[in-house]
């Protein structure tokens, strides 16, 4: 689910294991954060569609939400 506000985009991930999350192609994202952390977050442009790293991955188990812009 996504919601958005102000020029930036939130990603809420419910339930999600990997260190990859594919997105629909979002061209305007450019970089990312995870909200509670604002630990950054790699924002890659692919054929396709867009490609968030998260290195480490700690989601919560209710409700992750990765910010992009």
């Amino acid at each position: 689910m996504t919601t958005q506000k102000a020029g930036k985009i939130y990603v809420h991930v419910f339930d999600w294991s990997d260190e990859l999350l594919a997105l629909p192609k979002l061209a305007n994202a450019r970089k990312g954060a995870l909200l509670f952390q604002w630990e950054a977050v790699e924002v890659r442009q692919v054929d396709g569609g867009t490609l968030s790293a998260v290195a480490g991955w700690a989601g919560c188990w209710w409700d992750t939400v990765i910010v992009l812009e």
